[in-house]
């Protein structure tokens, strides 16, 4: 089962936006997921965003993402493992995939998110997304659009508070 530190959403600052982190572990791999609203996140390039999306982003809509601690504690983020650090093995990955879903689903019950935007850093990454995105879509009551942006990387998740 994955560690979940505590179940609350620390606000925190980062330059001039302000976002949530949760951390969480899988074993011994600490990890953070963070959540920050879009307006703040892109400012007036917002437009620019929803039309990669190709949607108009509704109140309360948050870009997601997650990230290994030590990555975030280093602002190194998105650093894959190097080759002599342990990687998680296919039951620690399914393990991730399952921490990440009870946090969305709580972050969704706490703030009544209407959607969320996750762009993959990288093809591999996207891979991981889209099993999570088959495996927890419907269980958490969400429709996922996947593919989106020039390179396909981008995820939009409408969460049963969506009002469009």
């Amino acid at each position: 089962m994955p560690r979940i530190k505590e179940w609350n959403l620390e606000t925190f600052a980062f330059g001039a936006l302000t976002a949530q982190k949760i951390s969480f572990s899988i074993d011994h791999h600490d990890y953070i997921m963070v959540f920050s609203p879009v307006a703040a996140t892109y400012g007036d390039t917002i437009g620019d965003k929803e039309a990669e999306f190709g949607m108009t982003f509704p109140a309360n809509t948050f870009e997601m993402k997650f990230d290994r601690q030590d990555n975030f504690e280093e602002e190194n983020f998105f650093v894959p493992p190097s080759a002599s650090e342990d990687r998680l093995a296919h039951s620690q990955l399914n393990r991730l995939g399952n921490a990440i879903s009870q946090i969305l689903d709580f972050h969704m019950s706490t703030t009544s998110a209407q959607l969320y935007i996750a762009i993959a850093e990288n093809p591999k990454l996207k891979t991981f997304y889209a099993r999570l995105a088959k495996k927890h879509a419907q269980p958490l009551n969400c429709t996922v659009s996947k593919d989106i942006g020039e390179e396909g990387l981008g995820y939009a998740i409408r969460t049963p508070h969506f009002q469009s």
